[in-house]
């Protein structure tokens, strides 16, 4: 089973998660437990992250979309998720 989630936060913050996407992606692969950065991909769209996992574990992919909001809310006070 497959999951797309993306990860938006309110328009006045994108410029900041954008600036910073390719860091906190890099700190949130490594939080991932071993193998999982296989089959998670995180990468900026222009509302905040796209979340794609089609292969780990359903508790990898919650882990990585756990770790995904909690960066986004170290520059933005909100994050919705929506399935893509």
């Amino acid at each position: 089973m497959g999951y797309e989630y993306t990860l938006k936060v309110q328009k006045e913050f994108r410029a900041a998660v954008a600036e910073q996407a390719s860091t906190g992606i890099s700190h949130i692969y490594e939080r991932l437990p071993a193998g999982a950065s296989k089959h998670v991909n995180l990468s900026p769209v222009p509302e905040g992250l796209l979340l794609c996992d089609y292969l780990s574990h359903e508790s990898d992919a919650a882990m990585a979309l756990q770790r995904a909001v909690q960066w986004l809310l170290l520059h933005a006070p909100e994050v919705t998720i929506a399935e893509a």
